[in-house]
């Protein structure tokens, strides 16, 4: 989902946040900045300590969703999610992110010229980057370290889970045929 926090180089000088919330905001004090989210998660999260705040919005016709995960009451890691977005609203993100925090190459790049300015990385390594696959998903993570090893933690168990999940699938399509 994330690069590794060691790959990851500074290259903006301005401060990232996430729709004006800071990392390490509350939960009380990211719903005062955004106000009330579509959706709060809290129960059976598979982290202890995990909680997330949903908003929804449209951006003309493209649904966006945006996600504010919080451990142990920190923000560490916000998601902007667009379904199933033209090649021509990616590039619209792209250049608005990379003009944020001056990284824009020049006007009429090409997509991968974009690209390779990615990840954006703050002095504190704090960082966004983007991943597309059905849908495209912004993600901020946060540079504390200690994010990072939860990170690798929740990326550890939900290992386990996939190989156990395949290993329960195989045995039930042995039973099947």
């Amino acid at each position: 989902m994330v690069t590794d926090n060691k790959l990851v180089a500074e290259n903006s000088d301005l401060a990232i946040t996430f729709r004006g919330v800071e990392f390490g905001t509350t939960l009380k004090e990211a719903r005062q900045t955004l106000g009330k989210p579509d959706l709060h998660a809290h129960r059976d999260m598979e982290v202890e300590g995990h909680e997330i705040l949903f908003y929804s919005s449209s951006i003309g016709s493209v649904r966006v969703t945006q996600c504010l995960h919080f451990k142990d009451d920190s923000f560490f890691l916000g998601q902007t999610i667009l379904r199933r977005p033209s090649q021509e609203q990616y590039k619209a993100f792209l250049e608005k992110v990379l003009e944020k925090y001056d990284l824009m190459p020049s006007k009429g790049a090409s997509v991968s010229d974009l690209e390779a300015q990615l990840p954006v990385c703050d002095n504190n390594r704090n960082r966004i980057e983007f991943t597309q696959a059905f849908h495209l998903t912004i993600n901020y993570i946060s540079g504390d370290p200690q994010i990072a090893d939860a990170f690798d933690d929740v990326r550890t168990q939900k290992q386990r889970k996939r190989s156990s999940a395949r290993a329960s699938f195989r045995e039930q399509v042995e039973n099947f045929i």
